[in-house]
């Protein structure tokens, strides 16, 4: 009886909210009413779960796509990289399908309708609401500042598990057998280090990350400069100068791994004071050559790994007061001339370089100094990649630049990366 009681109480209360409406259904010798309003509601659940079907078939592979790179999930070019139109985007997807399901899988994983949009939703509220990254590779520090951490490069900086004396002198034996191959075919050599981000900027990192120890990129100048052979240079000390000197112009983006405009900037000029050391002829550009431009920045790459792409950050970039017309906006990024297996090689040209030919082995830190230092050379081949013999040897050029961040060094040891 009581249970009757409360199935009537139940139906009357139901009648009550709309009393002309509702069928009775029966299943199993159970009946009960059921109201419009519950179509309704059932309605709408329908059109929630068929959503991201049209999403899917109105866009295709998404169009931006979304930078997801821990375990379990491919990296964006193996599933994105078709941009044409919504057939020609579908065209592809069904001949993955014909070929291997699992890149079928991937790519419709990553195209799921709405997926974007609900990302979005979760990093907000994780990143607002707990302070915290939803994703490993990206650290949030304070005020918002993000850190990358793969090649175990945030235990480097506080150095945890440094370097050992052996694979310090593995990588000095590797870039002395470049020095010696540069220099059989008359070309100086020169290694550059960037440093990371954190390094740079230690007081931005979050609590509960100090520093035991120096950093790994440390570990190496120290280890070059006590077993001479190299000629390097370290850029962080003349960083360090100028964040002193002018805090109010951030050298590293807030959103984004690399460093800003006017931190390549402070790189180029120190390098072209090394490069001054060897040809005398080499006049680097000063801060009063310049205009300070701000400019808002958007799509940081880190930002954009934790779907927060639509902040925006000012920058600031040195602007030089004369732009010859023959100058190269930059390192030609737009294109390469050449894609091997050790990188992708540009070329530019200035007539009025004061050093001849020169050869850039360089990471994405180079993309912000090239405009800056492409003026120096009247023929210069930037490699984005490791060392290739091959090409010094087709150059022969007067010298060579190798460029690396910090945590690249972690790859040369053999270790596997985290």
């Amino acid at each position: 009886m009581k249970g009757k009681k409360i199935t009537q109480s139940t139906d009357d209360a139901l009648e009550a909210i709309e009393p002309r409406g509702g069928i009775t259904i029966g299943w199993a010798g159970v009946t009960r009413r059921v109201y419009r309003f519950e179509y309704v509601l059932a309605a709408l659940l329908g059109l929630l779960l068929a959503l991201p079907l049209p999403l899917m078939l109105l866009r295709g592979l998404t169009g931006e796509p979304i930078m997801e790179w821990h375990k379990g999930i491919p990296p964006v070019a193996k599933t994105t990289a078709v941009h044409y139109g919504i057939y020609g985007r579908w065209e592809t997807l069904a001949k993955k399908a014909t070929g291997k399901a699992s890149e079928f899988q991937e790519a419709f994983a990553r195209s799921f309708g709405g997926r974007t949009t609900l990302r979005e939703i979760h990093s907000e509220l994780v990143t607002e609401g707990f302070g915290v990254s939803p994703v490993p590779e990206v650290l949030i520090g304070r005020n918002k500042w993000l850190f990358y951490t793969v090649n175990d490069s945030i235990r480097g900086f506080q150095g945890i598990d440094p370097f050992t004396s052996k694979e310090l002198d593995q990588i000095q034996k590797r870039l002395m057998k470049r020095r010696d191959d540069a220099n059989s075919h008359g070309a100086r050599y020169v290694f550059v280090l960037a440093p990371d981000k954190q390094t740079a900027y230690p007081e931005k990192m979050p609590d509960g990350y100090r520093q035991i120890g120096p950093s790994r990129g440390a570990q190496m100048i120290a280890y070059l400069e006590k077993n001479p052979g190299i000629d390097s240079l370290d850029l962080l000390p003349s960083l360090q100068s100028a964040k002193t000197a002018d805090p109010e112009h951030p050298l590293y983006l807030q959103m984004d791994t690399h460093w800003s405009s006017y931190g390549a900037y402070i790189g180029y000029r120190t390098l072209a004071e090394k490069l001054q050391q060897q040809f005398p002829t080499v006049r680097p550009m000063q801060p009063d050559e310049f205009d300070m431009t701000q400019v808002s920045r958007r799509y940081g790459d880190l930002s954009m790994m934790i779907q927060r792409g639509k902040q925006t950050e000012i920058e600031t970039v040195p602007v030089p007061h004369i732009t010859p017309s023959h100058l190269p906006e930059s390192a030609a990024w737009g294109y390469y001339e050449k894609v091997s297996k050790t990188g992708k090689t540009v070329s530019t040209t200035y007539p009025d370089g004061e050093i001849g030919k020169a050869i850039i082995f360089h990471d994405s830190f180079m993309k912000k100094m090239s405009p800056y230092l492409t003026r120096h050379f009247r023929r210069a081949v930037w490699h984005w990649g490791e060392y290739d013999p091959t090409l010094v040897a087709r150059e022969k050029p007067d010298i060579v630049i190798e460029e690396h961040i910090e945590r690249h060094l972690w790859t040369w040891t053999g270790r596997k990366s985290k």
